[in-house]
């Protein structure tokens, strides 16, 4: 049998931030604290070939990301050194972040 292909999503890995990872039981207790060496805080957009996410996404599974439902359909899914700076403009906050970032000098080439 063959190995499924590689495809890559871009993530960044850190291991010291203002969040813990925990995993909890149903009742919100604290399960256990998986060790941070293996985590990786995975960024979104994701890169996929267009073939590939469409057949994802016609696959049926719920994901809570394009990687998700390529794992979903049997992709192996790699990743890629990212940058905290490329970050998903998602609340209010973040849009007033990017919005400093940008009226920073340089701002426009951050990294």
């Amino acid at each position: 049998m063959t190995s499924p292909p590689r495809y890559r999503v871009e993530c960044s890995k850190y291991t010291s931030g203002p969040f813990c990872c925990q995993v909890v039981d149903a009742d919100g207790v604290v399960a256990s604290t998986p060790e941070r060496a293996a985590l990786v805080a995975v960024q979104t957009p994701q890169a996929f070939r267009a073939d590939l996410l469409r057949r994802a996404h016609d696959g049926g599974a719920e994901g809570t990301d394009d990687a998700s439902l390529v794992e979903a359909i049997g992709g192996r899914v790699v990743t890629v050194p990212g940058l905290l700076a490329n970050r998903k403009l998602t609340h209010r906050d973040d849009l007033e972040w990017a919005r400093r970032r940008l009226a920073a000098p340089g701002g426009e080439d951050c990294p």
